[in-house]
């Protein structure tokens, strides 16, 4: 469970009885701004903070307390008990054999350890260095430079049955097609008119199966909101700056113009490929929650995905545990709802990375009894295609 230093030793502070641990101090001596302090330590930590008279706290530290507490009592009811994180573990067998004498020999220990650390590569990162995963987060492929190179170097045709390319292309020609020199007339609520709706639902890519059995119900109508791949994938080629709302009416961009032709797919694809895991909120797409950490470590699974076989088939729960950051998994590794049968974060990833893949083509679903029941997700060529990390190394994994 990750907490903040300085919180942390607010509220030891507090327990004045109780000295700063060693390596809460040397973290803060080393200036670094979160640890992990493992779910056994929360509880302990939140049982003593209970027994604590707020009363005789100033109202800003009372203030701060209370928050700190409910947010305590938040994580560790949302993660599972077992043993400490091993680098915990690792840090604090380390700190027991030293003896300091001052801070300034705390730091400068902590900054060799630092050093040390950020530059070894670690099975628990996939066989890279800290410093290789926080470049991946920090510059991705949208900054030059980055460790990730998106590439279009793929054919017209295999970009345009690409799901989320066929769609978005069905929506832009659309727009264009029923526009007037103001652009075409939004609904009330901002939302694609149902002339558009109804261009694009013949030919629509459904890789769920959701939206195609609702089309095939006998409803003689539907609005974009009814058709739930529409809405999202219109709201990533908005993020995208391929349409944008004005004044109330759809207006396809300059830049959205440059790629309606079929002969501009690939460039497409990467286009909206990009903003959908940089620019757009995955949030949107489910109730789930806002969940920074998953969608800031997205390049991470990108990575390992993009590594894995051609062809090779996994559950949901076999690709999460191969390409969501660990980190993560430990975190939410709380039943997704209550009775559910895979965790908080194994659902997480079906919704926020294994869906949007499947709309980029990286995944294809494999069916059950049910047409509605992904049982497996097979590995496609795409992944390979337009997804590059010259620099980076093949990851570190034990299959599952």
């Amino acid at each position: 469970m990750l907490m903040s230093v300085n919180d942390l030793v607010f509220l030891f502070e507090i327990l004045s009885e109780r000295q700063v641990p060693e390596f809460i101090a040397g973290a803060k001596a080393a200036k670094i701004s979160q640890i992990d302090i493992g779910h056994n330590m929360a509880i302990k930590i939140l049982e003593d903070l209970k027994m604590v008279d707020i009363y005789r706290l100033n109202n800003k530290m009372r203030k701060r307390f209370t928050i700190l507490l409910e947010e305590l009592e938040e994580n560790t009811r949302l993660t599972q008990p077992g043993e400490k994180h091993h680098l915990l573990k690792e840090l604090e067998e380390e700190l027991h054999k030293q003896n300091f004498k001052s801070a300034d020999e705390i730091q400068e220990f902590m900054n060799a350890r630092n050093l040390s650390i950020n530059s070894r590569p670690q099975k628990d990162l996939g066989g890279l260095t800290p410093i290789q995963l926080q470049d991946l987060f920090r510059r991705g492929w949208w900054e030059s430079g980055g460790p990730i190179k998106l590439s279009s170097d793929i054919k017209q045709a295999e970009a345009s049955a690409v799901p989320i390319v066929n769609n978005v292309s069905l929506i832009l020609r659309s727009i264009v097609n029923r526009s007037n020199r103001k652009g075409l007339k939004a609904t009330s609520n901002g939302k694609l008119p149902r002339s558009v709706v109804n261009d694009v639902i013949p030919f629509l890519a459904d890789t769920e199966n959701h939206d195609n059995f609702h089309i095939k119900s006998g409803r003689k109508s539907f609005n974009e909101d009814d058709i739930y791949c529409l809405f999202l994938q219109r709201n990533i080629a908005e993020s995208a700056g391929l349409l944008e709302l004005r004044d109330n009416y759809w207006q396809v961009t300059a830049k959205g113009m440059g790629m309606i032709e079929p002969a501009s797919a690939s460039t497409l694809l990467v286009t909206v490929f990009s903003s959908m895991f940089h620019d757009f909120n995955l949030a949107f797409i489910d109730s789930y929650g806002a969940e920074p950490f998953m969608q800031g470590t997205i390049p991470y699974s990108l990575w390992q995905i993009a590594n894995l076989p051609v062809g090779s088939e996994y559950t949901l729960s076999e690709l999460a545990e191969l390409v969501v950051h660990p980190e993560y998994l430990r975190q939410r590794a709380n039943p997704a709802f209550q009775g559910a049968k895979m965790t908080f974060a194994h659902g997480v990833a079906a919704s926020r990375l294994f869906r949007p893949l499947c709309w980029a083509g990286w995944l294809t679903p494999i069916f059950g009894k049910s047409i509605f029941d992904i049982e497996r997700f097979r590995i496609t060529a795409m992944p390979k295609q337009i997804f590059r990390t010259p620099d980076l190394p093949k990851p570190i994994r034990s299959e599952a």
